[in-house]
């Protein structure tokens, strides 16, 4: 129905009320929502808070998502889900919380935003990996959506079933492999909304920091795969992922964005990611093994993996930083056959030298290579999520 036709009905049935009273209730409800809904939508909830009867057309039969228009109540329908967005909070005007959460579902007609709305935004984010199952939403209704699509509501009345009873072959297959994957060897600027599928190397400990909106907490994790490594922060509610991810395991992240920091680029998973923990539907061995760079090839400061033979026993001194802080720092020459590199290990990975000698092969995971002034030796400096071992 449209927004004028709702604004009629109400006044039709409320003659206390003018129309610019009714318009300015409808500002209220928008604001209350955060601009979450259209006129038509906000309009439908004045109505129903002033008790007035809108007819509207309603569908008790399950329906395909193109067969669904705005203002239907009482939508049944059943779609695969294909993507996920994490579950978000915003302030009413009135002070309260409320929260939604997003997916899109399709079926053999199309695809449809579906929004759930606080308790149920609730239930169904507390699903894990839901992308790829079916899904059928009962008591639903429809809006338009401030792009002017229709789009499906699930609240209070709402409810729904994962993984019905229903012939799979019935709705489009989920492949993950159609994702896009990001090439982290390409990372020369920053990019919104990227995809990774890599394996955990390191991981490093939960650490604070404050801003503007008070103390928050992120994890540091290296990742690599045959495209090469990446350093990449896991933020609020991406670090309670941390008491299920461990090193080795795979991780697909979907809709993360790369940051740069001291001319270095990372990658950076917040709540508007979503992280899939050794996802079914992709082989580590397609993304496996890792890069090794090759000294003799490295003519850019970046984070790299190699490998090769010590040629100069490790030597480990303390030495001052600029800062003033008395450190551990070990270093030693190795060849891989293409040239030579020194690699600098600081701090507490300074103490993994003491096991070292001459003559040991090792790989070295998540060094910074940087081309010393003469550029004659690469300098290969260590990390705090660096890993070393011997071969």
């Amino acid at each position: 129905m449209e927004f004028k036709n709702i604004i009629r009905k109400i006044l039709a049935q409320k003659e206390d009320l003018n129309e610019n009273e009714v318009i300015v209730l409808v500002e209220e409800k928008k604001n209350d929502f955060q601009d979450l809904l259209s006129d038509e939508g906000a309009a439908l909830l004045v109505a129903q808070d002033l008790d007035v009867e809108i007819e509207q057309q309603e569908s008790l039969e399950e329906l395909q998502i193109n067969d669904l228009i705005p203002s239907l109540n009482d939508v049944t329908i059943t779609g695969r889900v294909v993507d996920v967005w994490p579950i978000k909070e915003f302030t009413k005007r009135d002070g309260n919380i409320g929260k939604f959460a997003r997916l899109v579902l399709t079926d053999k007609t199309g695809k449809i935003f579906c929004i759930f709305w606080d308790t149920k935004a609730e239930q169904i984010s507390n699903h894990e990996n839901l992308q790829g199952k079916l899904l059928k939403v009962l008591h639903g209704y429809t809006r338009e959506g401030i792009s002017k699509e229709v789009e499906l509501h699930v609240g209070d009345r709402g409810d729904y079933i994962i993984a019905p009873d229903v012939p799979e072959e019935n709705y489009p297959k989920y492949d993950e492999k159609r994702l896009e994957l990001f090439d982290i060897s390409n990372m020369k600027q920053e990019k919104k909304s990227v995809n990774v599928f890599a394996k955990v190397i390191k991981i490093g400990s939960t650490k604070k920091i404050e801003n503007s909106d008070g103390i928050s907490n992120f994890e540091t994790v290296l990742l690599g795969n045959k495209d090469g490594i990446m350093k990449a922060y896991f933020w609020e509610d991406k670090v309670k992922l941390f008491d299920k991810i461990k090193e080795g395991d795979m991780l697909l992240v979907q809709r993360a964005f790369t940051k740069e920091k001291f001319d270095r680029i990372f990658l950076t998973v917040n709540s508007s990611s979503s992280v899939t923990i050794n996802p079914k539907s992709l082989r580590p061995q397609e993304i496996l093994p890792l890069k090794i760079d090759k000294i003799g090839e490295i003519k850019e400061e970046k984070l790299v993996s190699i490998e090769g033979t010590i040629i100069e026993a490790p030597h480990i001194k303390e030495v001052i930083t600029k800062k003033g802080e008395e450190i551990k720092l070990a270093s030693f020459t190795i060849d891989d056959g293409s040239g030579q590199g020194k690699i600098l290990l600081w701090r507490e990975l300074a103490d993994s030298a003491n096991n070292l000698e001459k003559g040991n092969q090792i790989r070295a995971i998540g060094v910074y290579a940087r081309l010393r002034p003469n550029d004659k030796e690469l300098e290969l400096s260590s990390d705090i999520l660096t890993h070393i071992e011997k071969k």
